[in-house]
């Protein structure tokens, strides 16, 4: 998970779970008390700011929350009931999430400038097809030439079309995406999924210099 080893990837795990929950407890204050809830985001982007400049990685952010004291001590009013703490762990889901949306990052524009690198048509960018096929997770594969993205689903709770497809544009460099399409379709048939996404490649296979 993200370059972490196995027991720093569980301690995130937990972490997280914390994280969001002190999100959870917090911000529904919006509904009852919208003086108390402006202070909660305010002391929260503050925090906020402060993880930006010190954490650079989910290990550090990891670190970070082991010892969070001078961050607490940093707080320019001191609110009962444990609300610092709720407010810094909720601060932590937000930068949190920015680190793993740029971990994300990293590791597609990696693993497209690899294939890129082995002279490969296709790349991974999301998931993989051996995973799709039996999970009901979700597989994207973009056109290197192109940039065009055929994303395959499978879920199997979604009733009479548990397979999907669609397609969308991918910037080629970073695999971030940057236009959507009209064509998405959604099949009861696991084997005509699978003949359909053969014709999605091949015709974008052919179409590259269009």
């Amino acid at each position: 998970m993200n370059g972490l080893d196995a027991e720093r990837a569980e301690a995130l795990r937990r972490a997280r779970a914390r994280w969001r929950a002190a999100e959870d407890r917090l911000f529904p204050v919006a509904l009852v008390d919208p003086d108390a809830y402006r202070r909660v985001l305010y002391t929260v982007g503050a925090l906020l700011d402060n993880l930006r400049v010190s954490t650079t990685s989910l290990d550090q952010l990891l670190d970070l929350d082991v010892d969070s004291a001078p961050l607490l001590d940093a707080l320019p009013t001191s609110s009962a009931g444990g609300e610092d703490r709720l407010t810094l762990e909720a601060a932590f889901a937000v930068r949190d999430r920015e680190l793993a949306a740029a971990a994300e990052r990293e590791r597609r524009a990696a693993a497209i400038a690899s294939a890129r690198s082995a002279n490969a048509t296709w790349v991974d960018v999301e998931g993989s097809w051996e995973a799709v096929q039996h999970t009901g997770v979700r597989y994207t594969e973009m056109h290197l030439a192109t940039g065009r993205a055929v994303v395959a689903t499978g879920d199997p709770y979604s009733g009479d079309g548990p397979h999907r497809l669609e397609l969308l544009v991918l910037d080629s460099d970073t695999g971030t995406p940057i236009e959507t399409t009209d064509r998405e379709r959604a099949f009861a048939d696991r084997a005509q999924w699978l003949i359909e996404r053969a014709r999605w490649r091949a015709e974008i296979d052919s179409s590259r210099d269009n």
